[in-house]
């Protein structure tokens, strides 16, 4: 598998997995917000799909890990979980979009409508609307947050315009 494994192909696939899920434990049940920065190779993406799979119930993958003997609370939350790694390759409006579509894919899948103003507007009425919808808050997971950034540091202008898409 490679380095960038996701959660569930290491469990399925029965790879070697060192197993933090006792402090991911606490991590979850301890922190409403938590921003983790880390250079690359340091495991932040294996960490949030591991929280994603937690949160979305999926006991089954954890079977055997230290989480399986923990107090944790196994019910299913929505979660919305973005990778910004793939993105930012086009223009800048390239990016708008690209953001706004994968939130209105969640809102498909909730059976939502959402703002197409802009990727602020269109998460926040996504996260409010599920919310509405099934009565628990909302699990939001993002990686590579920096990425399109990254992708735009030799451009000032074009950082700057993708800065800006980002905080909105």
């Amino acid at each position: 598998l490679p380095v960038s494994a996701e959660f569930s192909d290491i469990r399925r696939e029965r790879c070697v997995y060192v197993d933090k899920t006792g402090l991911i434990c606490e991590l979850a049940t301890g922190i409403h917000q938590c921003f983790l920065a880390r250079p690359r190779g340091f495991g932040k993406t294996l960490l949030v799909s591991t929280l994603a799979e937690l949160f979305a119930g999926r006991r089954a993958l954890f079977e055997g890990l230290a989480i399986a003997d923990l107090p944790w609370e196994w019910q299913q939350w929505p979660v919305l979980y973005f990778n910004f790694a793939p993105l930012g390759e086009g223009t800048v409006e390239d990016l708008r979009q690209e953001l706004i579509e994968k939130i209105h894919v969640y809102a498909r899948r909730y059976g939502l409508e959402v703002s197409s103003r802009g990727p602020g507007f269109a998460l926040d009425g996504l996260v409010h609307g599920i919310y509405e919808k099934v009565g628990k808050p909302v699990v939001l997971l993002v990686d590579e947050y920096d990425s399109p950034l990254q992708k735009s540091i030799a451009d000032s202008e074009r950082f700057s315009r993708v800065s800006d898409i980002l905080e909105g």
